[in-house]
């Protein structure tokens, strides 16, 4: 990353760290921020070509174009400093992330926050309406979104998602920066799309003993992880993470990359370490938890894992 005398506030990527899928059946889910990655808003210096103004922008001048369409229309949920936005582009403006693309990180999401907190007319507004007005924003990626990566993104806060609609800020354990334990991302180096990954899910919980399998057996024992986590009772999430990761080894395959399945197979019968999906799946990161970090590294030595949380 390159670091300007103007840099300015960091807007961290985001985790989901459990109710990937299944909080589209009735689980709860949990997300946190993730420092490890982030953009901020900095300027290209004076000398930068033509040619480095539009690599570096990329979507931005589209993205003000959309807003600027949305508001003459009236159809801006939220009042933005549009015309400030314009200037600061010209002036050659630009979003510097490290956040990867494609791994169901927040890179939109970050983009999206850093957008409302620079450039918002009106302060205050509650949970309910910022995730409005996010999914509003990040719908010029991807379609349609929730908003709630940006959501996450600009609180810098963990959410609780009681369920689909309701959700909260919640705080997370400590960590223990030399615990022995810790939940790690595995870097699959393959990009993905989020949208049709969960299309799949959808249309094999069309069939009624599918859906109703994961309605029994897997959602149950996600909304127990959480609590586990939350509680940081950590034995029991290590058993919580055996039972998911062994359900999306036999029910979620498509969401795991072939040359990964037979790593996967291994965390199921390992007592070190255990795998499970990080968000849609499908690439990205895999997300993993082991009680002994030292020796999983050791094991692992030849994929990049990166710790998350330690404990």
């Amino acid at each position: 990353m390159k670091h300007h005398p103007n840099s300015s506030k960091e807007y961290y990527s985001k985790l989901l760290l459990f109710g990937e899928h299944t909080i589209l059946k009735g689980s709860q889910a949990l997300a946190m921020p993730f420092p490890r990655f982030f953009g901020k808003w900095e300027y290209l210096s004076a000398s930068s070509t033509v040619e480095e103004i539009k690599s570096s922008q990329q979507t931005l001048p589209q993205f003000l174009a959309y807003l600027t369409e949305l508001e003459a229309s009236g159809k801006l949920i939220a009042p933005f400093k549009l015309n400030q936005l314009e200037v600061d582009l010209t002036n050659k403006l630009f979003f510097n992330s490290s956040i990867p693309t494609g791994y169901g990180l927040g890179s939109s999401g970050a983009l999206c926050a850093a957008l409302f907190d620079k450039y918002k007319k009106e302060d205050e507004h509650g949970l309910t309406k910022l995730k409005l007005i996010f999914s509003q924003l990040e719908s010029f990626f991807h379609g349609s979104s929730s908003g709630v990566d940006p959501l996450i993104c600009f609180l810098n806060q963990s959410l609780f998602f009681h369920s689909k609609e309701k959700m909260s800020v919640t705080s997370i354990p400590s960590q223990n920066t030399v615990g022995k334990g810790a939940i790690f991302l595995l870097d699959t180096e393959i990009s993905r799309q989020t949208g049709p990954l969960v299309q799949i899910f959808l249309a094999k919980c069309k069939d009624v003993e599918y859906n109703q399998m994961c309605k029994r057996e897997l959602v149950p024992e996600v909304n127990r992880a959480i609590g586990y986590f939350l509680n940081a009772t950590w034995s029991s999430l290590f058993e919580s993470f055996h039972h998911i990761g062994f359900f999306q080894y036999h029910f979620f395959e498509e969401m795991i990359p072939s040359s990964y399945k037979e790593l996967w197979l291994r965390s199921i019968q390992s007592s070190l370490y255990k795998l499970k999906l990080c968000g849609a799946g499908g690439g990205g990161f895999i997300l993993g938890m082991t009680l002994n970090w030292e020796d999983t590294q050791k094991e692992l030595n030849k994929n990049t894992l990166i710790p998350v949380f330690r404990f």
